[in-house]
Order: structure tokens, then C-alpha cells, then sequence
């Protein structure tokens, strides 16, 4: 039994900790968070949600680990289905405690 299968429990039977042609990099949430520059909790909002599955389960630690590739590949799914910010046109907000008036945005 080589040192991964030692360490880590896969949670699906289809899925291996190592690849066949190159070993496969398992990243707890926040090594995963870090590594596409978000925060933790929306590495567990992914999964919660089903975007993302856990690859295996760290035995010493119970931290869930998932497959770099499917972070990327997750990361890059959402950010595309993510609806760009719209921005009003007519937005005739005054704010005057910023120094923004009415006036100033109909220019």
C-alpha cells in the first residue's frame, strides 16, 4: 500500500488518488481557495450547491481534499456563468453626504 493510499480515504470508487500518468494534487478548501483567490467558504458554498464534489478525505484530519483540476475547472464554470454587474443609465442617485447630487450625475 503505497503512502497516499495510506493517507487518504477516496470517497468515490471511480475516482483514484493518482493518476495514471501523473499523480494528481488534492487541496484541502483552503489551499484550494487561495489557489483561485476566493475565500474558503465559497470553496464549501460550491459544494454545498453540487458544483463541486470532495475527492477524498485527509484521515488524520477529516478535511475534505479536492482535485486541483476540478477546482479550476469549477472556478472557471462559475465565473463565466456569473452575470456581469448592471449599470443603470438613468441612476439619478443623490448622495450628498459623499458629495454626489442630482445635478452633478445629469451632466
Amino acid at each position: 500500500m503505497d503512502f497516499l493510499a495510506q493517507q487518504f480515504i477516496p470517497v468515490s470508487p471511480f475516482e483514484s488518488v493518482s493518476g495514471t500518468h501523473h499523480q494528481l494534487r488534492l487541496l484541502t478548501a483552503v489551499e484550494a481557495a487561495e489557489m483561485v483567490k476566493v475565500k474558503p467558504s465559497c470553496i464549501r458554498q460550491w459544494v454545498r450547491r453540487g458544483y463541486l464534489q470532495p475527492t477524498a478525505r485527509n484521515l488524520k484530519s477529516g478535511a475534505w481534499l479536492y482535485r486541483e483540476d476540478h477546482i479550476l475547472v469549477t472556478e472557471k464554470e462559475r465565473r463565466m456563468k456569473r452575470e456581469p454587474r448592471r449599470q443603470l443609465a438613468d441612476q439619478s442617485v443623490a448622495c450628498p453626504s459623499m458629495g454626489y447630487s442630482a445635478e452633478m450625475r445629469q451632466r
